[in-house]
């Protein structure tokens, strides 16, 4: 469990110590803070609460045939290609979970490293992103980090990148696909030119391809069998946590975001949240997952709140007031979920 609450008070400091921190110090940190966490993920041992099914599946898995084309474009093609490589040449889970991994947190230092606070979005990424989905799941963490990247693309507001990027994240895993349209939502029709055509045309392709595996996914999870059986603990508390900033998103979307196409992107996006808070009573493990995609809006707002503020006190105690909310979550979870008992004692394949 120290680890753990190391992870978590590093950023923490970092954010107490913001100005004083040079960029080179930052630079050295993000590194250190990099590598720490692909090694800390990616060479975990029985760790996350899904960690036995993807062992089972990594040893009865039957990966499709290469000349299967249209199979593997409907499977999740990148994941599913590191199983064939992994199994064919004995390498083990971990060399999955490591590359993974290196995606799933380089998504993470890229994504915050454009915020305002860069430790306090590192801060806000722990209690959840970091140790519940990094650990957890590593298809969609995986996924998860491109779709930071694509993200961060769109903060440059490269709009071709980002779509790119989304198609990869959807190679993956499918559920990617549920940013795509908030990213063409937030493009202007008059700026559109044939550079945009190749990549748009990709992600619709990749939509199309899927549609038949997104729709079984989606009867699932609304199944009767499915929402009777399972429920997603804890997750209200995480819907709520993504409510928040969308609304404050709807409420101050011009504060928090200058930029005209991130600012379409985020309104857009933020109806994914919400969506989420209607469903939760009704089919909790799919809103869960909605609430999910929506982690990215909970770091770039929660980081960027001191522009909700013009008097430096409220500055403080905003930013003050969000690091002890995401640690009494982040306590809370550790202590008394029945889920962390997958997470703790935290054992390693290298010490």
């Amino acid at each position: 469990m120290a680890l753990y609450w190391t992870i978590f008070f590093v950023p923490l400091l970092g954010a107490i110590f913001l100005k004083v921190i040079s960029l080179n110090l930052r630079i050295i940190l993000s590194i250190l803070f990099f590598s720490s966490l692909v090694i800390i993920i990616g060479f975990r041992k029985e760790v996350g609460g899904d960690w036995y099914t993807y062992i089972h599946l990594y040893d009865d898995r039957i990966v499709p045939r290469v000349s299967d084309i249209l199979s593997i474009i409907k499977m999740n093609f990148l994941y599913d290609l590191l199983f064939a490589f992994g199994q064919q040449h004995q390498l083990g889970i971990q060399f999955i979970n490591t590359l993974c991994a290196i995606l799933f947190v380089a998504g993470i230092v890229v994504f915050c490293s454009q915020e305002r606070n860069y430790f306090l979005a590192f801060l806000i990424s722990v209690p959840y992103l970091i140790i519940v989905v990094g650990m957890g799941y590593t298809r969609q963490s995986a996924a998860l980090g491109l779709i930071l990247i694509a993200i961060s693309f769109l903060k440059k507001e490269n709009l071709r990148a980002f779509f790119i990027t989304i198609f990869f994240a959807a190679l993956f895993h499918k559920s990617s696909l549920v940013v795509a349209p908030f990213g063409m939502l937030a493009m202007e029709t008059r700026k559109i030119t044939s550079s945009f055509i190749v990549p748009i045309l990709l992600v619709i392709a990749m939509i199309g391809l899927s549609a038949d595996a997104l729709a079984s996914m989606f009867s699932t999870y609304i199944s009767d069998d499915i929402r009777k059986s399972q429920h997603a603990s804890g997750g209200l508390i995480r819907i709520i946590l993504c409510v928040i900033p969308a609304l404050l998103v709807l409420r101050y979307s011009k504060v928090l975001f200058p930029s005209k196409v991130l600012r379409r992107f985020w309104l857009r996006f933020s109806i994914l949240p919400i969506l989420a808070l209607f469903l939760v009573f009704y089919a909790s493990n799919l809103a869960d997952r909605l609430a999910l995609y929506s982690i990215p809006l909970q770091i770039t707002v929660f980081s960027r709140i001191e522009l909700i503020f013009k008097d430096p006190l409220f500055k403080d105690i905003a930013y003050i007031g969000v690091s002890f909310v995401y640690f009494c979550l982040f306590y809370l979870w550790l202590n008394f979920s029945f889920n962390s008992q997958s997470w703790v004692p935290y054992d390693n394949f290298l010490f």
